[in-house]
């Protein structure tokens, strides 16, 4: 009779009806009072109820040896094989069930392999249906014609709003005359040795390096103060900051884009903000000192490029890759206005200072000029040929000149009067874009950014008949693309890809 488990002749054996096997008696109580249970077959045993004990021929033992004779050794020797042999036979156990449980997992993760590689598959085919479902959607609301229902969605502005466009414009030319005989009488002398940069900040995040876009104040003529109390920009990092112009400490931090922030403007207490992600939020400042989302715009298919508040501080413009412009009302966040362009990608776009102009630039490097209070459906645009890319658009206080800048390296300044180049001014930095432009609150000044990280300050001719510019100071802090410009006061307040903003002073 042979034992279950160590497979020799069972000197004392017990048979267990449980199982049906035969053991050693040593070996399987020693197995029972480890785990309660057969090592061969895993049962639960009663050492009591399911053990038996079978008769055999038996041989009478010689006398208990001593602890140092030979048959103690022996004896404990046995008794460390039959520790051993449990414990391979416990292995051998434990080694087959990992093995069941390795196959296992390794089918389960080629199973789930095969469902995520599916899944993604199916998911990369909803993204393609979804981006044909809104081309085809775009291109069907652009072909229809809709009603005019006081919203304005489509022909002209609505007649409440135009004539607070008007009243606006009367007030704005009216306030002009004055207000350049004062700048005659006291005009702005800058020199290039009055320049220097006073304080650079790094508002927003790293891993996305990159300010896009910086605004400050809008101007107004009809204020004394022409020093902005807020700087915003916005970033790669999806964020718009509020900058404490005194102070130079982030007041707020807006996080509600999903892409890029491509563009902003500030006027009054009010902030709009443009986005790859195709949206435009307006930005309320409460009276407890938070700003708050008041509106989202999702009018445009593509990028949404600018965002200009108008000057009646009612409306707010938008321009998208999309080749659609569109006026907001601010109040009600409702479109009153909307206009598509075949074939247009606008990069940049900008109100003129009275109010009735809408301006932007495309990529084709064409700057069309849009009368808000007539119907853009009918063709009336007025259309500049820049030559290349048109990056940044601006406006000069004065009324009458506008300066475009492109991918060709230059900025061209456009008299509105007669629709002509006045001058042309190039980066200094050679082979790189004009990234940007921006005019001072006087008119009289200019300044220009570059993809090479170079800023140009430039003053306006002091005779008529003389187009050129002339240079007042080259700044070169910079160590990538200028984003954006903006000036405050005798401040100069510049954005770059190189995640710094810095703001330049005249003293």
């Amino acid at each position: 009779m042979f034992c279950s488990i160590s497979g020799q002749v069972a000197q004392e054996p017990v048979f267990s009806p449980k199982t049906g096997l035969l053991y050693e008696q040593r070996l399987i109580l020693k197995a029972l009072e480890t785990s309660g249970e057969c090592p061969v077959t895993n049962e639960k045993l009663d050492q009591e109820q399911d053990l038996c004990k079978v008769k055999s021929s038996s041989v009478s033992l010689p006398r208990p040896p001593t602890g140092d004779s030979f048959p103690s050794m022996l004896n404990h020797l046995q008794n460390e094989w039959d520790s051993l042999l449990l414990e391979q036979v416990s292995l051998r156990k434990e080694l087959v069930e990992t093995r069941k449980d390795l196959a296992t997992a390794l089918y389960e993760r080629e199973a789930a392999g095969a469902v995520i590689a599916r899944l993604l598959k199916e998911n990369e085919g909803l993204k393609n249906q979804l981006e044909e479902f809104n081309g085809d959607h775009a291109a069907n609301k652009d072909d229809m014609e809709l009603e005019n229902n006081g919203q304005g969605t489509q022909g002209t502005l609505p007649q409440a709003i135009s004539e607070r466009v008007v009243k606006c414009n009367d007030e704005l030319v009216a306030a002009r005359g004055p207000w350049q005989k004062k700048l005659k009488s006291n005009p702005v002398e800058l020199k290039e040795t009055d320049w220097k940069a006073n304080r650079t900040l790094k508002p927003h995040k790293t891993n996305k390096p990159g300010v896009s876009c910086i605004a400050v104040e809008s101007f107004d003529i009809r204020k004394e103060s022409s020093t902005s109390k807020w700087v915003v920009s916005g970033g790669a990092d999806c964020d718009v900051k509020v900058i404490d112009g005194k102070l130079g400490q982030v007041a707020a931090t807006l996080s509600k884009h999903k892409g890029k922030v491509t563009d902003v403007c500030l006027s009054g207490n009010m902030i709009a903000s443009a986005s790859e992600d195709k949206s435009m939020i307006l930005w309320g400042h409460g009276e407890n000192g938070a700003w708050k989302d008041s509106h989202v715009i999702r009018e445009h298919t593509k990028s949404v490029t600018s965002c200009p508040i108008h000057p009646t501080r009612e409306l707010v413009g938008t321009t998208g890759l999309d080749g659609l412009w569109c006026l907001t009302d601010i109040s009600s966040g409702d479109i009153v206005l909307r206009h598509s362009v075949e074939s247009s990608k606008f990069s940049c776009g900008r109100f003129h200072p009275d109010g009735k102009l809408f301006g932007m630039g495309d990529k084709s490097g064409t700057v069309s000029i849009f009368s808000i209070l007539d119907d853009p459906t009918k063709g009336n645009a007025t259309t500049l040929d820049h030559g290349s890319r048109v990056n940044s658009l601006s406006f000069s206080e004065n009324g009458y000149l506008c300066a475009s800048a492109g991918d060709d390296g230059a900025v061209k300044i456009w008299d509105l009067r007669t629709l002509a180049v006045f001058s042309t001014i190039s980066c200094e930095n050679k082979g790189a874009k004009a990234t940007c432009v921006s005019f001072d609150q006087t008119g009289g000044y200019i300044a220009m950014g570059d993809s090479a990280g170079g800023i140009q300050i430039l003053r306006k001719p002091k005779k008529k008949k003389v187009p050129e510019w002339t240079s007042v100071v080259s700044l070169f802090e910079h160590k990538k693309a200028i984003a954006s410009l903006a000036f405050s006061g005798s401040s100069l307040w510049a954005s770059s890809l190189d995640r710094s903003v810095v703001e330049y002073c005249a003293v």
